[in-house]
């Protein structure tokens, strides 16, 4: 009897590990498109070149963030600073990179580095534990790995997926006319797959059904309101989503 449930607490935690693992596809997903309906609004009023002065306040802001002394908790936040006012400055060479290319080869490459950067970041995020240290005793005769340090295995990154992330902002980046335009995209694409996917791990998003649909429901009347086709584009994958997470419920 103990055995039976034993298997059966087993049983529903790979269940349950399943269904978490798909929320987080579904989240990093909502995260893609997020990103590209940030570059539809932008790109709205890029004709009128209304993010001139958005872009100015931004450098301004950074520029002040480089210099202001800061406690050691914050120096993240000096780098990422750092970086994003570099990325001002090479914005020229970036726009003009991929100019002359035709924009269905852009938004198909675009396509392909949000598939790699998903799938990169879902299994960092799988397998991202934390490693236990192991105590050794007085007399025991370490191995040669283990003497010198050696790791035994390759421990998970995300080198993959944020490269993919900036290729896919380079190739968008073009299709913007302004340069303070591209800052603000830039800028703005930086902090949506830097920090969005740590606020989703930190607060266990993946692990609550109400969130996970709450930020589904979120970003839909965003789509909804900005762009209908990516809102029917979004829709039909969330319900394959959620159809094939209905399909393992009735099946196992």
């Amino acid at each position: 009897m103990n055995n039976k449930k034993v298997n059966n607490l087993k049983y529903s935690n790979t269940i349950d590990i399943i269904f978490y693992d798909i929320n987080r596809i579904i989240l990093q997903t909502l995260i893609v498109f997020v990103n590209f309906l940030l570059f539809q609004l932008i790109k709205l009023g890029d004709q009128a070149n209304k993010h001139l002065e958005l872009s100015k306040i931004l450098v301004g802001v950074l520029m002040i963030n480089l210099y202001k002394p800061q406690v050691k908790k914050h120096t993240y936040y000096k780098i990422s600073s750092l970086v994003f006012f570099l990325s001002y400055l090479i914005l020229p060479i970036l726009h003009k990179l991929t100019i002359e290319v035709c924009s269905d080869t852009i938004y198909f490459w675009h396509f392909v580095c949000q598939l790699v950067y998903i799938g990169n970041s879902v299994s960092f995020a799988i397998q991202n534990i934390k490693i236990v240290k192991r105590e050794y005793k007085e007399n025991e005769v370490l191995s040669l790995e283990d003497s010198i340090n050696i790791p035994k295995k390759l421990y998970p990154n995300m080198i993959s997926g944020y490269v993919a992330v900036t290729i896919s902002i380079i190739l968008l980046s073009s299709r913007l006319q302004n340069l303070s335009s591209v800052f603000c995209y830039l800028t703005s694409s930086l902090i949506i797959y830097i920090f969005l996917p740590k606020l989703q791990e930190e607060h266990k998003i993946y692990k609550n059904f109400y969130k996970t649909l709450f930020c589904v429901l979120s970003v839909s009347y965003l789509a909804y309101t900005i762009e209908r086709t990516v809102f029917y584009i979004f829709i039909s994958i969330i319900i394959y989503f959620y159809v094939f997470m209905c399909v393992l419920k009735v099946l196992f």
